[in-house]
This record gives C-alpha cells, structure tokens and sequence, in this order.
C-alpha cells in the first residue's frame, strides 16, 4: 500500500487531470490484484477529467513506440517527420496502435502549423480516446497558452509553445515559453522544431541576435531548409541591421516565392537602408503592383522620393494619403522633412513634429528631425529645445553624425564651448565629420581662445572649399581672432560687392569689428541690420555698445530683438530683466 501511495504523491504534483488519471491508475490496478474486473475509465463530460494513461516504461506516453520513431518526431523537420509517416505506415487505420496514431496526429499537426509552406499529404489515423496533447494544440490555435498537462515529456513541453506561430510572446506566460523550450532542448539538442520555436520566441522578444543563434542551429546539416526558418532568419538579420544578409535571405524565398510581399519589403527597406535608391525604387514598384492601397508601402516609395531628390513626387503621393496617413509615423516624418528642407516652411513643420513628438516621443528619427527643426528655429519644439531632443538620440546611436553635427552646432550656440570643442574633435578623430562640424570646431577654437588652432584649421578648410559662404565666415572670423585683420579686411572688401544678403549681412558686422571708432562700428552694424533684420550677433553687438555707454533704453531695445528670435536664451532673459530696472530709472 505504501508503495502505491508513494507513486500517487510523486504524480500528484501536476495538474487536476494527471491526479485523476493517478487516482484510476492505482484504482486499476489494486482491481487487477484483488481478481475484480474494472471497466475501462472513459472520458467523462467534464473538461478536466481524463482517462487513465498506464505507466510506460520511460516514464512517457510514447513508451510502446521504437526510439528511432521517437527521435524522428522529436526533430520535427519535414522530412523527418515523413520518414515517421513511412515508419509507421499500416496497410489498415485498424491496425494502428493508439499511442502510434496520437503521435502521428501530432506530427500531422506541426506539419500545419509549422510548417505550412511544405506539401505534406497524408492519411492520418485519429484516435478516439482521450490523450494530452491534442487539446493543448488546439488550445495553441486559439491563442492560448495550455500548460494542463504539465511537462510530462518532450510534446507536453513543446506543444504548448505553437502559440508562437499565430501569436504574441506575451509577459505573462514569456518564462513559461522560455523555460519549457529549454527543456525541449535538454531533451533533444538537435530537435529542429525546438530550436525553430525557441528562435522565433526571441525574433517576437525583439531579440534578433539570440533568435539568429537558435535558428541557425535549427537549420544546421539540413539538406532542404524548410521555408519558414530562411523567413525568419530574414527578419532577425533585418532587425540586427545585417541588411547585406537580409537581402541574401529575402532573395532565397524570393526565388521559391517571387511575390512573397515581406521578402519585397524587407528587401526594399534594406536597399533604403544602405542608400541604394533605384534598386529600392525597382522593389517599392513591385510591392505597389501587388498591394496598390498599402500605406506602409505608399510612404517607402515616397521616403525613396524624398532621397532621390524628386520633391514634387514626393509631396504628391504624401497628399495622396493625407486622410488616412496624417497620423502614421512615416508620413510625418518625411512631411516634416519636406516643409523644413524643400517648402522652408518652419511653422508648418513646427506644428508637424510638434504632433509627431506627442504620437511617438522615444522614436529616434522622430527626436531627431524635431531637433533640427528646434535648432533652425531657435525656439523649442513639444516642450523640449534642440539639446533635449538630441540627447535620447545621442544615448541610443552615439556614432550618428547627425545627431552629434546637432549637438556640436547647439552646444556651441549656447556658449559650451569646451563641450562642442571636445565633441567636435571626437568627430573629426573618428572620421567623416560633416563640413558643418568642421566649422563648429574652427569657431569652438576662437570662443576657447585657441586662435592659432582656429587659423589653421580654417586655412586648411578654405583652401578646399574657397566657394563656400560658410567656410568663409570662419575663415574670416579665425583671421580676426588670430589678429589678421588687414588680410581679414582686404577679403571682406573683396566680397562685399558680389556676395548674397546674408552673407553681406555678415560682412558689415565682422567689418564692424574692425573699425577704430564706435560711430564707424555703429555705422557698419546698422548696414548690416538692413540685409538681415534677425542677425542675432549683429543685435547682440547693439545691445553691448548701447549698454556700455549707458544708453540703457537702446540696449533695452535691441535685446528685446535677441529674446524674440532665441526665447530660450537664459542669459538672454537675465540680462533683460536688468534692463528693466536699469532703463526705469
């Protein structure tokens, strides 16, 4: 008796079917020792009371079934599982035993479920009576996570797990999955339905490189690859930004598939990626063929318009989705680009990254674009000024030279000029600092004091781009501060006449600093003002001159000009609020 009880309190620590299963178990068998004939357990009309399952002999259910039949069904391939098929084949579904028919069942299923991309046409035998494992896959079907049966063997931990193909890994079963498939694996390494399951638990974590690590086992010495494991590799080399390997990938199913619309995508997007844009352009063509009214694929093709320089195109088809798309991330974005960058229309793309900031505030791009319309505005964008908005950029992609072009250009803005000259030069040593970053660095110098520095790298600047206007000003400027100034003066002379408004603009107030007397540099300032009303150091210089003198309403009036075009400005505010008391008196 003991004995028994021993077994009934090793079982009962499953699941409420398994301990009735225990109870009929031990019932059947004291039935046997006593003479008695006991009638067989069927199924009864709760959903949580089962038939007996007799002891196997290695603790499984499959115990009356060949190892070698086993370890095919436990791979899980195709192939495998058609060689079970051929294994176990009876002439009549009469001469199949019940354990044979249920892991036929089984393996009939993962074929579906699975693997649906293969041709697999077979007569499965059904059994009648009651088994673990066909409830928990049709549970898996429906979205849910049946973890009734408990980990009785290697189906009972893997079956519940096909939750994966349709659905989600949800937080509240994710360890369940995890931990259930490692079981599988300690079970058999090599099962290839494990490692695939367990990769695509990963690629739905959003953790492509463990995916690619399990899915590359999945497919290890496999003569064919079923479909689905080069679907899935495609997507997690796509995620972990390996686009070379994307495109390798996407091509495989391609030529099986050549319009499987993710392998177009994935591909068109990887082509985006690595700024191949006519080949891009060729794939968008090919996904809008197949699906005209796909939004996602109507902004890539515009995104690709955008790189190519085809503006008007590009508005075109964003007008085109305006009512249905005026929310999508894609849409602002490239709507925002347009209006900065095209259309130079700064309130409309204020308002547009201003919506697209309270839709997607941690997207990267989204920060960023908002950012750079901050900065070219000088105002703050959502709340948050050009540094703020950069910053979660920088901390997330510290290599993206957008991003730290930004940073150097704000910090400098703000007077950190240690800050933007450490950056700057971080930049210039790791290679491919734009020519805006360069000339932050030139101008980082002079605020440092680091006038010779300055000079020689504003020479070196200007000798290789002597037609640009913003070379030149820092050529000019570093001329200035390294006390060059008749050579500094004989180039503004030589420019004046021909340059653009701005740049005279820009002329006059560094000719201002020249000049030996205050009415001359008042004079030079003035001029300056009337080619750029809004030169922020033209009117800063104003301010100065009026403040010394102690022409208080004047300073008064020209810092007001400042705080409209820099609101932000701290300084700026401190200096006003003195205005006011002093400008009273």
């Amino acid at each position: 008796m003991r004995f028994w009880m021993r077994i009934l309190k090793n079982r009962s620590g499953g699941t409420v079917p398994a301990l009735i299963a225990s109870l009929c178990f031990v019932a059947a068998l004291f039935s046997c020792e006593s003479g008695k004939k006991t009638p067989p357990a069927t199924k009864e009309t709760s959903d949580t009371v089962s038939i007996a399952v007799p002891q196997k002999k290695n603790n499984t259910y499959f115990f009356s079934i060949s190892n070698d039949a086993m370890a095919l069904a436990e791979m899980g391939t195709p192939s495998s599982i058609r060689m079970l098929f051929s294994k176990l084949h009876r002439p009549l579904k009469e001469s199949y035993g019940e354990r044979e028919k249920v892991l036929l069942e089984i393996c009939s299923s993962i074929m579906e479920i699975v693997w649906p991309s293969e041709k697999f046409a077979s007569d499965v035998p059904v059994s009648d009576s009651y088994n673990p494992y066909i409830p928990i896959i049709n549970s898996a079907q429906f979205g849910l996570y049946d973890t009734s049966s408990g980990d009785e063997d290697f189906f009972t931990l893997l079956l519940p797990n096909l939750v994966l193909i349709n659905g989600e890994a949800k937080e509240d079963y994710s360890e369940q999955i995890r931990s259930s498939l490692r079981k599988c694996l300690e079970i058999r390494s090599d099962s290839v339905v494990a490692n695939y399951l367990m990769g695509l638990f990963y690629l739905k974590k959003g953790k492509p490189v463990n995916a690619l690590k399990y899915l590359k086992l999945a497919g290890k010495n496999l003569d064919t690859e079923p479909l689905e494991i080069t679907v899935a590799k495609m997507r997690s080399y796509f995620e972990s930004n390996n686009y070379q390997k994307t495109l390798q990938y996407a091509q495989k199913i391609l030529s099986v598939k050549p319009e499987d619309k993710l392998s177009l995508e994935l591909s068109c997007r990887s082509l985006v990626k690595t700024q191949k844009w006519d080949e891009a352009m060729d794939y968008s063509v090919k996904i809008l063929q197949i699906d005209p009214e796909n939004l996602d694929y109507i902004l890539l093709r515009a995104r690709i318009l955008v790189a190519k320089g085809e503006y008007l195109k590009a508005s075109a088809l964003l007008d085109s989705c305006e009512g249905i798309g005026s929310r999508h991330r894609d849409y602002l974005v490239l709507r925002g680009w347009l209006q900065k960058n095209w259309s130079k229309n700064l309130s409309a793309v204020s308002d547009t990254m201003t919506t697209a900031l309270s839709l997607y505030p941690n997207d990267l791009e989204v920060l960023l674009l908002s950012a750079q319309v901050a900065s070219a505005l000088e105002s703050k964008i959502g709340g948050k000024t050009a540094l703020e908005l950069v910053g979660p950029v920088l901390e997330s992609e510290p290599e993206n030279m957008d991003a730290l072009e930004l940073y150097v250009k704000e910090q400098l803005r703000a007077g950190k000029y240690a800050e933007s000259y450490d950056t700057s030069v971080s930049v210039i040593g790791a290679g491919g600092a734009s020519l805006e970053t360069l000339c932050c660095y030139v101008e980082s110098c002079i605020g440092l004091a680091k006038n010779d520095e300055a000079w020689e790298a504003a020479a070196k600047l200007y000798a290789q781009n002597p037609s640009s206007e913003r070379v030149v000003q820092v050529y000019i400027k570093s001329m200035i501060a390294a006390e060059k100034k008749k050579e500094a003066g004989e180039i503004i002379e030589t420019l004046i006449k021909t340059s653009s408004s701005s740049m005279k603009s820009f002329l006059y107030y560094e000719k201002s600093l020249l000049e030996s007397d205050t009415d001359a540099e008042l004079e030079s300032l003035r001029v300056s003002l009337s080619y750029n009303a809004r030169n922020v150091d033209t009117l800063y210089r104003m301010y100065r001159i009026y403040y010394s003198t102690q022409n208080y309403k004047m300073a008064q009036f020209y810092l007001k000009q400042v705080s409209a075009i820099r609101p932000n400005d701290r300084d700026v505010q401190v200096r006003l609020a003195e205005l006011e008391k002093l400008a009273g008196k």
